[in-house]
């Protein structure tokens, strides 16, 4: 059965929640008619004119419309984890924090270690295309351990192979196919590219770039709110086991703050101001003081680190080398995502019907 939580709204929440969207699309009207000798994927260094610093503030006010609208009437607890769960989650926000933090300490630190790891074919791309194999391969094996299990449903258990599919693709398109590792020519119909590699995504590598990092946003934030409001008592297969884990929103929000040469567009900021309103909003939220002490860590990590990297401009080999750690997050957080969907259904499988 489908079940969603009846969360109790009212006409207040439905006019914030449009006032939201209508300014999101009103800013993305005057980037486009407005802001006349930029465009919507202008990169280059943050510009911090009181227009600009106006622009960001109404995109976080927005997204505190939008998310906030959310909430409902009624007083709701939540958890990040529960039962078996919480080891599991307690190890990877944890982790995924500290890595963080060393990431931002080594930038201050060493910047010329930080910019050397991140080089094309350097340590971060390597790992980041690495989780996203390693994310396939799990979600393989819970393929061929659950296809033809009679606590799985056969639908569930062909949505697990096509995760397998699409990290698969997103790993090879990061290494460009193993095209440099194999020494292959670029073929004729991937020449016109924008890096002349055979990678599909650089045919639009603006668009599709933001729409990675919008995406990721939306799987590793919004759906673990999502999730936490709505769908937390659900009975329904995939809501309980295949949606998002509720502490997957701490690696998806750290993800969102390693921004400086993309900081001027708007979906980097979109993603940006609205992980820093679910964590606040469901910190205020939590049961449990030690998850409200988890994320409130992980909304200090996550302002304080893009401070930084935002502020000592001067310290990049590379303006764009901090895409590359934001693109190692990502897949950290489509890792821990594979981990917590085959721990799941690893415990469904093992109930009685």
């Amino acid at each position: 059965m489908f079940k969603i939580a009846n969360r109790g709204y009212s006409v207040v929440a439905a006019c914030s929640f449009a006032v939201g969207v209508t300014a999101i699309v009103a800013l993305l009207a005057a980037e486009k008619f407005y802001w006349t000798g930029s465009t919507i994927f202008s990169e280059g260094r943050p510009d911090f004119s009181g227009e600009r610093v106006a622009r960001s503030a109404l995109i976080f006010a927005a997204l505190a419309l939008i998310l906030g609208s959310l909430k409902g009437a009624d007083t709701l607890r939540i958890a990040l984890s529960e039962g078996r769960d919480d080891p599991l989650g307690n190890v990877i926000m944890g982790s995924t924090l500290a890595l963080s933090v060393a990431c931002t300490a080594l930038f201050v630190s060493t910047p010329s270690a930080f910019s050397g790891a991140s080089e094309e074919d350097g340590l971060v791309e390597w790992a980041s295309a690495g989780l996203l194999f390693a994310s396939s391969l799990i979600f393989v094996v819970n393929f061929l351990r659950h296809r033809k299990s009679s606590s799985v449903p056969r639908w569930a258990a062909w949505w697990l192979l096509a995760f397998a599919f699409v990290f698969f693709v997103i790993g090879m398109e990061e290494v460009s196919w193993f095209q440099r590792v194999l020494g292959i020519k670029t073929p004729a119909m991937f020449g016109e590219n924008l890096q002349r590699e055979m990678n599909l995504h650089n045919f639009a590598g603006n668009q599709v770039e933001n729409a990675y990092y919008l995406g990721a946003f939306a799987f590793l934030v919004v759906a673990p709110l999502l999730r936490s409001l709505f769908f937390a008592s659900s009975d329904n297969f995939c809501l309980q086991n295949l949606a998002p884990a509720t502490w997957l929103v701490v690696p998806g929000a750290v993800a969102c703050a390693y921004n400086y040469d993309m900081w001027d567009v708007i979906f980097i900021q979109m993603a940006f101001f609205g992980a820093v309103v679910t964590l606040a909003m469901m910190a205020t939220m939590c049961a449990r003081t030690r998850d409200r002490v988890t994320l409130v860590a992980a909304l200090l990590v996550v302002l304080v680190s893009q401070f930084i990297y935002i502020n000592r401009g001067e310290d990049y080999a590379r303006i764009w080398e901090i895409t590359e750690y934001k693109e190692l997050f990502i897949p950290l957080g489509f890792f821990w995502y594979a981990v917590s969907v085959y721990s799941a259904v690893r415990r469904a499988s093992h109930r009685v019907p």
